[in-house]
């Protein structure tokens, strides 16, 4: 087979592909809804969960919760936002126009005012009317009243929850479920009188289900014996039946965003669950003395969170709070590293075949995809130390993607810099190097004089080959594999499993940036040379027996085949099929091969002692930062006598005048940033006088050879 042409197809789609990362998993950034008092707060919600219009809300006293307790389920059956209101407009006049805002904002046709005239006074009342807003008040004999008048509302039919006046932190927590599940919450007593006895029996024929949160001393049995099908949620504190709650709930849970609360701040939590049960999300309440098994719960959901909304500002849960019950760790790697620059909309300059010229192709704001900067920076461990700062534009149209590197390595006392850009447009891939000044001295006469150096790296794989002609292709070929790539990776993903854990979870990292604190999910990575070999021989077993696996393969390259446009593109096909055929009909063959590979390669040494150790920060769905050390030594001999051992056939290296090793350990760290926003990219002007092609610098090398 042509791997030569194969090669030059791979590099094509990885080129493509240049800049853009896959999303990994989702991370978690905590964001804060919280103004300066509670009332800005339940207006900050407010604008956070209804950005549009709102027929309804509900508004309760920002003084008194206890009538309010049961009001989430009403918000939600009328996706209606919860606002407070002080008892009088006079008591505070600027809280009162902030509300009237509000309202005035979402187009309000209807309020439910909850509380009786001590907690909302009638000129309250009358101040909505008089704007035309209709306004129903649900008003109890007590909260207890208040909560079944409720209920009548919202109606009984999908079941009813049952919590004790005086656990608000359990009327919070299932309050968003409750909600989301269309269950009304009814505040049941210590003990009962005449007028609740009444109120349950004229509910309970029509009631299918009760979940009765709290054990017999918070509400007695001789309550809910009265009801045929209960379910009552135990635990030994408000912690265990939080916990409890959320795990019995799980399956109606959508875990993608999650509500912190301070537990001994009711009104924050009772605004807070109205908008998490819009996405049936959960409330969970903590303390500054944060409890461990809700640090646990938070742990092991991660996985399926992506945003975490916290209600309230420092003072109701405080950034040392929020890091120690998130696991978040300070990023000093990260903190002070973040380049600030400003970014600005600029022109994205394609280089043509020739160089003589440039185009300039100016593209729209519309046309881009991914926008990224990042910086890296390489300290040899032999003191030796490279920086790199990379721009990166992807584009749907013209130009496909270009890039701009800043180099500076530090090797031998010298100080090297230089440029590089890479562009890709319909007509292939240009590279274009700004010849550092340090090293013009040692550069043939004629090179000495120019400033850049043209590169066109497939014409340079495929040995000159005119490359361009089926770069189209190429690019199409890239845009359908990618999804088929991704589709296929996820679904072999699932299955991979090693036996080995050299990916850990390290819980969230603070990184403090401009547009203020982050939090990104951290993995470490850690490989041995041990475990490095063990996880080799398990991919390559794996894949002599995954039927998939196998199909994908030959499928891709059997297109790469196609695309290279060799006229001996037939007889490699029909050597592929024989190859993978082999595979199919004599695993035990490949398998047996792949055997005595890893029994070769196993004693030579490929992973130095310091080992892979690789640090991940994962934030809204990207790397975001890396940093770690890579120590690679092995003996050169050693690899090519392994190679040698395990060919059937054709002629093999010599190895006893090889005695060279790759002894390579270095630490690193990436940070990437402004993604999705402009990043200006200042392509050079080329010309024949000021450059020249590389293919042109190889034939002066080769003609003073002669």
């Amino acid at each position: 087979m042509n791997i030569r042409k194969i090669g030059c197809l791979l590099l094509a789609i990885l080129c493509l592909n240049f800049g853009i990362l896959n999303q990994a998993e989702a991370a978690i950034t905590p964001e804060r809804i919280g103004g300066f008092t509670r009332y800005d707060t339940s207006v900050l919600i407010c604008k956070n969960g209804w950005q549009e219009s709102s027929d309804y809300a509900v508004v309760v006293s920002g003084q008194d919760f206890q009538d309010a307790l049961c009001a989430v389920p009403l918000a939600k059956k009328y996706n209606a936002p919860i606002l407070l209101t002080s008892k009088d407009k006079l008591d505070n006049p600027v809280q009162w126009i902030n509300l009237n805002k509000e309202l005035y904002r979402l187009k309000v046709k209807k309020i439910f005012l909850i509380g009786g005239e001590n907690s909302i006074s009638s000129d309250i009342e009358h101040e909505f009317i008089d704007r035309g807003i209709e306004i129903t008040r649900i008003d109890g004999k007590d909260k207890y009243d208040t909560s079944f008048k409720i209920a009548e509302i919202v109606g009984v039919e999908n079941g009813i929850v049952m919590v004790n006046e005086k656990n608000y932190s359990d009327s919070i927590t299932i309050s968003s479920i409750a909600a989301s599940k269309g269950m009304p919450l009814i505040l049941v007593p210590k003990t009962i009188d005449s007028d609740f006895q009444k109120n349950i029996e004229n509910i309970n024929k029509y009631i299918p289900k009760v979940y009765v949160v709290g054990d017999s001393n918070l509400i007695s049995d001789d309550i809910i014996n009265k009801f045929n099908n209960v379910d009552r949620i135990l635990g030994k504190d408000e912690y265990e039946i939080s916990v409890n709650v959320l795990e019995k709930f799980q399956n109606d849970i959508n875990y993608d965003t999650v509500y912190l609360a301070n537990e001994d701040d009711l009104s924050d939590g009772l605004l807070g669950s109205a908008m998490a049960a819009l996405t049936s999300s959960p409330i969970i309440l903590i303390k500054d003395r944060y409890d461990s098994r809700i640090q646990d719960y938070l742990r092991n959901k991660l996985d399926l969170i992506r945003k975490i909304n916290v209600l309230g500002g420092q003072g109701v849960i405080s950034d040392s709070t929020l890091e120690s019950i998130l696991l978040i760790s300070k990023n000093e790697i990260i903190n002070d590293s973040i380049v600030n620059t400003s970014m600005n909309e600029g022109e994205v300059n394609s280089i043509g075949k020739g160089i003589e010229h440039s185009d300039y192709n100016q593209l729209d704001e519309s046309t881009k995809t991914v926008q990224e900067e990042s910086k890296y920076i390489i300290s040899l461990i032999n003191n030796s130390k490279i920086d790199l700062s990379a721009k990166i534009s992807d584009h749907e149209e013209k130009a496909l993607g270009s890039m701009q590197k800043d180099v500076t390595i530090q090797v031998a006392g010298m100080n090297i810099q230089t440029t590089g850009w890479l562009v890709i447009d319909n007509t292939g891939i240009r590279e274009v190097v700004k010849i550092p000044d340090i090293l013009r001295p040692y550069l043939p006469k004629e090179v000495q004089e120019k400033q850049y150096i043209i590169m066109d790296p497939l014409a340079i794989i495929s040995n000159g080959d005119n490359s361009s002609s089926d770069f189209r292709d190429m690019a199409n070929f890239e845009d359908n594999f990618q999804p088929q790539f991704e589709s296929f990776l996820k679904k072999y993903s699932e299955g991979w499993n090693s036996g080995f854990d050299f990916i850990t979870y390290k819980g969230l990292m603070r990184m403090d940036t401009e547009e203020g604190p982050k939090y990104a999910k951290t993995y470490n990575l850690k490989l041995t040379d041990v475990t490095f070999k063990s996880i080799l021989d398990y991919t390559q077993k794996n894949f002599i027996q995954d039927k998939d696996f196998i199909s994908f393969v030959k499928q891709l390259l059997i297109t790469f085949i196609d695309l290279s446009k060799d006229g001996n593109k037939d007889l490699q096909k029909k050597q592929l099929e024989n190859i993978f055929a082999i595979m199919s009909s004599h695993p035990e063959t490949a398998l047996s091969n792949m055997k005595n590979f890893m029994d070769a390669v196993k004693n030579v040494n490929i992973i130095g002692d310091n080992g892979v150790d690789i640090t991940y920060n994962i934030c809204d769905g990207y790397i975001v930062g890396e940093n770690g050390t890579v120590d690679l030594n092995t003996s050169i001999g050693k690899i090519i006598s392994v190679m040698n051992s395990v060919s059937e056939k054709g002629e093999k290296i010599t190895v006893d005048n090889i005695k060279s090793a790759l002894d390579l350990g270095f630490n690193f760290s990436v940070e990437s940033y402004n993604r999705n926003k402009s990043v200006e990219i200042n392509l050079p002007e080329v010309t024949k006088t000021n450059s020249i092609d590389y293919n042109e610098i190889v034939k002066i090398n080769n003609n003073k050879k002669k």
